[in-house]
């Protein structure tokens, strides 16, 4: 299944900038990867909230720039404990051919039934 997450160009700033990208329901993000320049980017705040709860960060998303379809995963994903908002996404591109390196979490359930362990 293909997670498209629509995003749109934004300027590099000062953090004035990033503010007023976030009051307007953005967060500010960033995709790079080792064949292509760093793009600065402004994602739906709620809307990737929605899809980080249904997929899981794990994931490999479809980032559609303006049009420009980019393959990435989440490198890096920055809250605001505070406001329980995302704060800013780092996005790294991946190739289907190419082997990338990643850390899942992991977590193991187990349940005492009559004095052992049922899985």
């Amino acid at each position: 299944m293909e997670i498209v997450v629509h995003a749109k160009k934004r300027e590099v700033g000062k953090r004035s900038m990033m503010s007023s990208i976030r009051r307007t329901g953005f967060a500010p993000a960033i995709v790079y990867g080792k064949n292509i320049t760093s793009t600065p980017i402004a994602i739906n705040r709620r809307d990737f909230e929605r899809i980080l709860r249904k997929n899981g960060k794990d994931a490999i998303f479809t980032l559609d720039i303006e049009g420009n379809q980019i393959n990435a995963i989440i490198k890096d994903l920055k809250w605001d404990f505070i406001k329980e908002k995302l704060s800013h996404v780092d996005f790294f591109e991946v190739k289907g051919s190419k082997v990338i390196e990643v850390e899942l979490e992991t977590q193991i359930n187990q349940q005492i039934v009559d004095g052992e362990k049922a899985v």
